[in-house]
């Protein structure tokens, strides 16, 4: 293709992926022993960083946390969420332990009423102690927290630029990165239809641990 179009199409530069670097240097090997001219072939894959909606729902979600856990970085809630469901876990385990040793004595004398009340008691316990520590809900926020870091390094796609920056915008300011900074490695900082809002709206307390460079 990059050689037909090189040919056909007179380019003058053709700009690829991190991901065809060896297909590229395969065209450029290819290229010279057939002695086809070949424009310069440069790799660009930047990391594009800017508020879109993906992220924003992110962002919130996370100082929802912080409010609710009562933190103020990603690692304090991931961690206190974990000790919150080791800690339920632990009393739960132990009620079980209980229960069985019950249930053993049970066996061997099953006319006791104390054992029966004992039982009973255990297994109002574990009922307890589940409804109090919310475990499928501290779970799901677990796996929200985790998640969030996921969500902010998301690659986008076509669709992603078109919503959050506008494809003509995305198009205007990776030309301007170009033109100021010039690098092809480095992060590229776009303009989102809510950067603002992000700037005004959460402020750097929420993102500072999760990933500024996401801003």
């Amino acid at each position: 293709m990059d050689l037909g179009f090189s040919q056909g199409l007179g380019l003058s530069c053709y700009v690829g992926g991190v991901g065809g670097l060896w297909y590229l240097m395969e065209v450029r090997y290819v290229a010279d022993k057939l002695g086809i001219p070949l424009p310069p072939t440069p790799v660009w894959r930047p990391r594009d960083r800017y508020a879109g909606i993906a992220q924003m729902e992110a962002l919130l979600e996370l100082r929802r946390m912080y409010i609710d856990v009562g933190v103020h970085a990603l690692s304090a809630v991931t961690d206190a969420l974990k000790s919150r469901i080791a800690d339920a876990q632990r009393r739960i385990d132990a009620l079980e332990a209980a229960r069985k040793r019950i249930l053993q004595d049970l066996a061997n004398e099953p006319d006791d009423g104390q054992l029966r009340q004992e039982l009973k008691a255990v297994s109002k316990s574990q009922t307890k102690v589940k409804k109090d520590a919310n475990l499928s809900v501290i779970c799901y926020e677990l796996k929200l927290s985790e998640n969030i870091p996921v969500v902010l390094n998301l690659i986008p796609s076509i669709i992603d630029y078109a919503v959050n920056v506008g494809l003509s915008e995305t198009n205007n300011q990776w030309v301007r990165f170009l033109s100021e900074n010039g690098s092809l490695s480095s992060d590229v900082r776009l303009e989102s239809v809510l950067s603002e809002f992000a700037r005004a709206g959460l402020g750097a307390v929420v993102w500072e641990d999760a990933d500024s460079s996401t801003l």
